[in-house]
């Protein structure tokens, strides 16, 4: 009799161990399920776009009509092609941020804790970049971030210690797609919302 108790305790504490284990694997399997999901839905996104053309990216970063996003506490307006996406919670009363697959464009309004001038804040900030240049109000920056990831960004100083920057992310094979939207880049100027409604 003992040795029946003393059995059935040893298979109730066997299949307790056992369900441990698996238990232990049902709580880990979504965060495996999370990261693989979102591994084959960034494959799927890369997939997809490789539906696209060159050509036809290209038009659509040309063609496409132009959204408009205010930012700096309503100063500034930034546009940007309109069937690139918002990322909610990169958007704010100084920042916004949108993008299409692996382009990202970004724009945000900063302070300096020191009075620098264009040229003091581009000589700080360029050594990693393989293009750039400079002028009186602004500078441009260019080069290689991650992978085969590549970067345009201009720096513009709007107000005392105030910048304002924009810049393109995107994959090096999309280089000539998206030229429209990093010339947008390239001739922003400061646009003040104050200068439109007085163009009005």
């Amino acid at each position: 009799m003992k040795k029946f108790i003393f059995g059935c305790v040893f298979i109730v504490l066997a299949a307790m161990v056992i369900g441990n284990f698996r238990i232990g694997d049902i709580f880990s399997k979504p965060n495996n399920l999370d990261n693989t999901s979102e591994d084959v839905n960034n494959e799927n996104n890369l997939e997809s776009l490789k539906l696209y053309s060159a050509l036809e990216i290209r038009e659509m970063f040309e063609m496409s009509p132009k959204l408009s996003c205010v930012i700096y506490d309503n100063k500034l307006i930034i546009e940007y092609p309109d069937f690139m996406k918002k990322e909610e919670e990169s958007w704010d009363s100084q920042s916004m941020r949108v993008s299409f697959y692996e382009v990202v464009m970004t724009a945000k309004v900063f302070e300096d804790d020191y009075d620098m001038s264009v040229r003091e804040k581009y000589d700080a900030l360029n050594m990693t970049a393989v293009t750039k240049s400079v002028s009186d109000s602004s500078f441009m920056m260019a080069g290689r971030s991650v992978n085969n990831m590549r970067y345009f960004e201009k720096f513009m100083l709007v107000d005392y210690r105030t910048w304002l920057y924009l810049r393109v992310d995107f994959p090096k094979e999309l280089t000539w797609a998206v030229d429209p939207l990093l010339h947008y880049v390239k001739d922003y100027k400061p646009d003040f919302v104050w200068k439109k409604n007085n163009s009005k």
